[in-house]
């Protein structure tokens, strides 16, 4: 299942990446929400699968489990259509935030529709 995730991480990483023909460094993050906005739909979504699974992750660096029980009970049954949809409606309700990484942002998002 990890080996899973993380090929699962890897290739949204490489569609992203492979996308634009610009350098993308790692500083805090792949993406700011006006990048975010920049990608299709289908790197929209597959954006927001990798933000997901790595969201699941936490546990690995040191997360306890029991913070992300809110994440699991809201967001285990739906799809990369509805988490891409999440980050694209938190996004045009807050364009203060555009420039803040979207892994912020993604998290934030989540929150948000979760009813946090």
């Amino acid at each position: 299942m990890l080996r899973n995730v993380i090929l699962a991480l890897l290739l949204v990483s490489c569609s992203v990446a492979a996308a634009s023909e610009r350098v993308i460094n790692i500083k805090t993050g792949f993406l700011n929400g006006n990048a975010y906005q920049l990608l299709s739909q289908e790197e929209r979504r597959a954006y927001a699968m990798g933000s997901l699974d790595g969201m699941f992750l936490a546990p690995l660096f040191g997360a306890k489990k029991v913070n992300l029980s809110w994440l699991e009970r809201c967001a285990t049954t739906m799809t990369d259509g509805q988490i891409a949809a999440i980050f694209d409606k938190y996004l045009r309700d807050n364009p203060g935030r555009w420039h803040e990484t979207m892994n912020a942002l993604g998290l934030a998002a989540m929150k948000n529709a979760c009813g946090l």
